[in-house]
């Protein structure tokens, strides 16, 4: 599995402009409310789900928005929506609960991951994921996002 020093090579490789704080680690969104300090940008959500059918799914949302699953799978056009087993989370992201991010497809080898991306999101100048790793915040631009997105060769679905 790749760590954040080998998803800061590719970054680089790309020419991906980011920025990282270092702060405890943050499992949550209602965790990172609590810490003090100040990061610019759409802080995101992440959610890493399944339907019934085992296609899995990379939710980047904004924060603030509430998530509605049934919603959601009706939009998509999938069966039912769970979270998956940490175990999976593992195996397909390389990351353990709460620290799931887009920056984490870099170990998606076989792309399994369909990328469901707000469209909130989407040009916004500073948005911010955890760089496998929640005691960090990597904040790149949408646009960088999405470049990174397609690099790693997942698809991309936007809601």
């Amino acid at each position: 599995m790749k760590t954040k020093y080998d998803l800061f090579i590719i970054l680089n490789q790309l020419n991906v402009d980011y920025r990282n704080y270092q702060h405890p680690a943050i499992y949550t969104t209602e965790d990172a409310k609590k810490i003090a300090i100040d990061i610019p940008g759409i802080h995101c959500k992440n959610l890493f789900l399944q339907d019934t059918k085992e296609n899995v799914y990379l939710l980047v949302a904004n924060a603030e928005k509430n998530v509605n699953l049934k919603s959601l799978s009706k939009i998509i056009n999938s069966s039912r929506l769970s979270f998956v087993s940490a175990e999976l989370l593992y195996q397909i992201l390389g990351v353990l609960p709460g620290s799931v991010s887009p920056l984490a497809l870099i170990n998606d080898v076989e792309q399994k991951a369909t990328v469901l991306l707000d469209k909130n999101i989407i040009g916004s100048s500073c948005v911010n994921f955890h760089p496998l790793d929640n005691t960090m915040t990597t904040a790149i631009t949408a646009d960088n996002l999405l470049k990174f997105i397609n690099y790693c060769g997942n698809k991309i679905i936007v809601v």
